[in-house]
Order: C-alpha cells, then sequence, then structure tokens
C-alpha cells in the first residue's frame, strides 16, 4: 500500500479552544458543549492557571471573559498580544457590559471580536466557527473546523429566563423525559432505549438540561429536582414507553 495514501488517510488534530473564564458552572456548560461539538477543550478560571496551559501547545482559539478576578480579561489580552508564541492565537472576548468603551477598549487591545452575554450556546459556537473558517483560509492553515449540530437556542447566562420564567418551566417536553429517567438512575443508553432515541441525543438533551437548569453535572441535576417541588412534581411521573414502529406491508 502506497505510504503517503496512508498518511493523507490520518485524521487532523482536534481543534482546541481555550475558555479563561472564572464563572465555574458557565465554563463547566460551555467545556461539555464544545467538547460535544467536535472541539478539544482547555479551560482556566484566572491568570493563575493560564501558564502552565500556554508553556504546551498553543490552542488554535482562546475565549477570555472580561470580567476575571486578579487580572482582568483585557489585561491577560494585552499579554497574550505581546507574547511572541502567543501573539497570533485568535482571541474572544466575553463580557456582560454593554458599554461601547469597554468593547472599543477590547479591540484596539487586539480582540478578534466580542461576545456579549447574555449569549445562547450556538451563538458561542458561531462565533468560534467564524473566526477559525477565517483563518482556515489563510497561511496554509490545516484546520478542520467542526460543523455544529445547533444547540443554538440554549441561553449561557444567568438562573433566570429573559420571560421571568423559573429555569424548569422552559424545558420541552423532551427534555422533561430525559430528565425524568435521569432521576430514576437511567443510564443515557437506558435513556435512549426507553425514548426511542440515540444515545448521542440523549446526552444534548441532557446538556440543554444542565444549561436550563444552570447544574455542572448529572449529580447536580437530581439534587435540583429533590429540592424543587415544582420540579420534582413534573419528574416523578412515569417516562412513557416508545413503542417501534410497525413494518411496512
Amino acid at each position: 500500500m502506497n505510504d503517503g495514501s496512508m498518511q493523507s488517510a490520518n485524521p487532523a488534530p482536534p481543534v482546541q479552544v481555550l475558555i479563561i473564564e472564572d464563572d465555574l458552572f458557565f465554563r463547566r456548560a460551555l467545556t461539555e458543549y464544545l467538547s460535544l461539538e467536535g472541539y478539544e477543550v482547555l479551560s482556566a478560571g484566572g491568570v493563575d492557571e493560564l501558564a502552565p496551559i500556554l508553556s504546551g501547545t498553543l490552542p488554535d482559539l482562546i475565549l477570555c471573559d472580561i470580567a476575571l478576578p486578579g487580572q482582568s480579561g483585557l489585561e491577560i489580552l494585552k499579554s497574550i498580544r505581546a507574547n511572541p508564541t502567543t501573539k497570533d492565537v485568535p482571541v474572544l472576548m466575553l463580557t456582560a457590559a454593554a458599554e461601547r468603551s469597554v468593547m472599543r477598549e477590547a479591540m484596539q487591545d487586539g480582540a478578534d471580536d466580542y461576545i456579549t452575554k447574555p449569549v445562547t450556546a450556538g451563538e458561542i459556537l458561531a462565533a468560534i466557527r467564524a473566526r477559525l473558517l477565517r483563518l482556515s483560509g489563510r497561511n496554509g492553515s490545516k484546520l478542520t473546523v467542526p460543523e455544529g449540530s445547533g444547540a443554538a437556542g440554549v441561553t449561557m447566562s444567568g438562573s433566570a429566563s429573559s420571560d421571568g420564567k423559573q429555569p424548569h418551566t422552559n424545558l420541552s417536553p423532551r427534555e422533561l423525559d430525559v430528565l425524568r429517567g435521569l432521576v430514576r438512575g437511567s443510564s443515557n443508553s437506558e435513556i435512549g432505549e426507553a425514548l426511542g432515541i440515540a444515545e448521542s441525543t440523549v446526552k444534548r438533551h441532557l446538556l440543554k438540561v444542565f444549561l436550563k437548569l444552570r447544574v455542572p453535572s448529572r449529580t447536580a441535576a437530581v439534587v435540583h429536582c429533590l429540592g424543587n417541588t415544582d420540579l420534582r412534581a413534573l419528574v416523578n411521573t412515569p417516562i412513557q414507553k416508545v413503542s417501534a414502529p410497525a413494518p411496512a406491508a
């Protein structure tokens, strides 16, 4: 067999994204979401955790919050741009501030773009993909940017939804079904079998549940259900077993 053809068949390494965000929930949820979308994710809660990360393999893109403890995101951005090793890495800034002066300062300091919270997971993914696709068309870059799968409506923001409802009231019927299975201790494959959906689809529904309830894990979701009377009542009903469709005549 031709060695060249074997080499060309080797898959490209995953695109690596570094998230710098002190909000632990937001960081974990976004890490999980981007991982499901095919990215390799590194994360740091602030400047103290950056040195060992940036001393290794450079990320393909950095997503950095502006409001960070210790050293602000703007200061970190300046350091990244001043370092010959990291100066060309694309940086997207996350900010809850709507002041034009803050956004203008970030762009002047070398940010490639900024994203204003509240923001949906899909909007963050779209911004990352747009910047990486632009990069992949320059300088002979061989980045293989993952395709988005579309959890676009899940808001990555505070505990209240934009319409003032409690987070659990925004769960879809399918998300409630998945949450029911989770509370009963079912695995993803068992939930998928009960609902007649693929395990990968169960994972995506679970991620949306975590984001809407603002919890970082399966255990935290169960604890949240047990501590919320209204939500406990919603999930304390049987999962509707989905029958396989009858074969075509």
